[in-house]
Parts: structure tokens; sequence; C-alpha cells
């Protein structure tokens, strides 16, 4: 299981992971939603951070209740990036029949692994070195472009994406993510 992100040489840099966490305390529709991890890596690469994202949770995530949608066994075959968009070729487990929702979590945590970066709006996936129209056995329509957008059901009101769990928070850090809520009222505490 890979480590908690940590201080490591001048050179290392921090991507995001994106993770399945299941939320009690969501008062409406589903508690299934993303959330962000963090992988210490050589270079801030979609490559990097979608090869941390097939290693899945670290233990901390495992323990606070975070997993992958993604089957065993998924390889990446290549992500190419060009006008925003990043191309991502993965092997044909990445199809394996699920529930809906775990294709849904599956695919999402694929999007905003790459949407992440400024230069990636849009992922489209491609299996095998083939281009596909559907994604997994409940045919997720995949022939354009797919953002963080098209992901509603399954982002959280609040997604902290800066600190993650493990890492050290001081004063003077800001917090960084997103927050999915109406008007763009967001309400939250911090403890």
């Amino acid at each position: 299981t890979p480590a908690a992100p940590q201080a490591g040489t001048a050179d290392d840099e921090i991507v995001n992971v994106y993770w399945a966490w299941s939320n009690d305390t969501v008062s409406a529709g589903t508690p299934e939603r993303i959330t962000a991890g963090g992988r210490t890596v050589d270079a801030a690469t979609p490559d990097a951070a979608m090869a941390a994202l097939l290693a899945g949770p670290n233990d901390l995530e495992l323990e606070i209740g975070m997993t992958s949608a993604i089957p065993d066994g998924v390889e990446l075959l290549g992500v190419d990036v060009d006008g925003g968009v990043a191309t991502v070729d993965l092997s044909a487990a990445i199809n394996e029949s699920s529930g809906s929702l775990v294709e849904i979590v599956r695919l999402t945590q694929v999007v905003f692994t790459h949407t992440q970066f400024d230069d990636i709006d849009g992922v489209s996936i491609r299996s095998d070195g083939a281009d596909i129209d559907e994604f997994g056995s409940h045919g997720i329509e995949v022939s354009t472009p797919k953002t963080r957008d098209d992901f509603p059901e399954v982002r959280a009101f609040i997604t902290l994406e800066r600190p993650f769990p493990g890492a050290m928070f001081e004063s003077g850090d800001r917090l960084i993510g997103e927050a999915n809520v109406f008007e763009g009222t967001v309400q939250y505490v911090v403890t």
C-alpha cells in the first residue's frame, strides 16, 4: 500500500488522487462521494498521478473509509494531452462489470485525477488503444471528453484537496478545494 505523502527531496512534488468515500452525514442522495488524497511523486504529471491512482489508497485512507472503484489489474497504457483534453488509455480491465454507481465513481476518479492539472479541462477514455463510446457494463457515454461537471451525483458539497489525510497543516497554510453548493454559499468549520 502506498505511503502517505511526506516531506521528500526538494525535487519531489505532490499530486492529488481521488477516492470514493462513503459519508453517512450526507442529508440527501447517495453517500458515495469523491474525495482527495495526495501522493509525493518525482514530477507532477498526469502519468504520475494516474500511476498513483492505480496503486490504490494507502493505509490511512483505507482506515478512514476511502476506497477505489478501479479494479485490480488495470494498467496505464498512456496519457496524451492535446488542446485541454487528456486521452487516457487504460487496459480493458477498466471496463469490468460492476454496479452503475461503482462504474460512475470509477470514471470520476480518472477524470478528477487528470483535471487537477491546469492544462486539462476534459478527459477521453481509450481501452487497449481503441477509442470507446461507452464505459463499463452500464454503457456510460464517453464519446465526448468528460469534465468534473459531468458527475454531480458523486461530487461532495465540499471537496478538500489540500491538506489531505495524513498531511501536516500549519499556521498560515491554505485550504484548497472546491465547493458544489447552491449560489456559491459555502459554510465550513476547521477543527
